[in-house]
């Protein structure tokens, strides 16, 4: 009996050794599934946009980790086929792809990553889009939106190479966000402050139009090495006041601002046209203070913030 249960137990040890040679996770999220086959396998990233030096940051591949866990085995993951963005999304568009540091290796073959005795290593896979001077359509990406699918391979140095195979991941939004793809800026990129000073609560009403606290602001856009001539759209970006989305949202809950263009709301998320003439335009939008119909303002300090993007139709 004694004899049974050993080779039983050996038995149960040479089978359980791990189901893939290194496990992947977004850091601070659950681990992505094993590779071995074509079906991908879904990875949620989060998204900030950043510009710069001439590109909007897409995806930075760095919040996902891979750690070895076989500390005797020296594990690979290369790709399979270079990356590109989503066409769904990003057609016409010029991508970037940054790889452990450099532009030139988004070739079939290269080796992403290599990791042993129990490391854990982020994927130095940076996307981003290469902005145009012309005015360009912004990219809207939702949560759940695929950006992407890179297609790898993993191996390791194993006699055999067990648990080698494609690992295919389809890079899925975790957030909403907004992406310019053009250079051209507004008011030369500067912020923009917006202060109404004093006011009185019972002053503020629920009409944008006839508020009595509006300020005007001058727009200047300028595309900067272009002489285009053309329709271009601006985008408010910002989030929605509880009381009503047509409104951005201040600290307080009961309070919006309101943008007017040609005395008619722009909401958060939406355009109003204009045009360029040879690189360059200007406008005046107004932004009022509103308040949730019914309610009584809470006197005290607020602040609220949205962000104005060149876009085309």
């Amino acid at each position: 009996m004694r004899v049974l249960l050993s080779l039983t137990l050996l038995f149960m040890i040479l089978f359980s050794a791990p189901g893939q040679a290194f496990t992947c996770r977004v850091v601070g999220g659950g681990a992505i599934g094993p590779g071995g086959s074509l079906r991908p396998v879904d990875v949620s990233v989060h998204l900030g946009p950043v510009i710069s030096q001439g590109r909007n940051l897409v995806v930075n591949m760095q919040q996902v980790t891979c750690t070895n866990d076989v500390s005797s085995w020296k594990d690979f993951l290369t790709l399979d086929g270079s990356l590109a963005l989503s066409p769904t999304y990003f057609s016409g568009i010029n991508a970037e792809f940054n790889i452990n540091g450099s532009v030139n290796n988004n070739v079939t073959g290269y080796e992403v990553m290599s990791a042993t005795q129990r490391e854990t290593l982020p994927i130095n896979i940076v996307a981003s889009i290469i902005l145009d001077k012309n005015p360009h359509r912004d990219i809207v990406i939702h949560q759940g939106d695929v950006l992407a699918q890179f297609n790898f391979m993993q191996s390791n140095d194993q006699p055999g190479c067990p648990n080698c195979g494609p690992y295919r991941w389809r890079i899925v939004a975790g957030n909403d966000a907004y992406y310019v793809t053009t250079s051209c800026t507004i008011n030369e990129g500067e912020k923009m402050l917006v202060n109404f000073n004093d006011v009185n609560p019972r002053l503020i009403n629920s009409d944008p139009q006839g508020s009595a606290y509006q300020q005007l602001q001058p727009l200047r856009y300028y595309c900067e090495g272009s002489s285009a001539t053309q329709d271009i759209e601006i985008r408010l970006i910002g989030t929605g006041a509880n009381f009503s989305s047509r409104y951005i949202a201040t600290s307080n809950p009961t309070l919006g601002i309101a943008m007017l263009y040609n005395n008619a709301v722009v909401a958060p998320g939406e355009t109003f046209a204009t045009r360029i003439v040879g690189g360059s335009g200007s406008d005046n939008v107004t932004f009022a203070l509103v308040k949730a119909p019914g309610s009584t303002l809470q006197a005290g300090p607020f602040t609220g913030s949205a962000t104005l993007i060149v876009s085309a139709p």
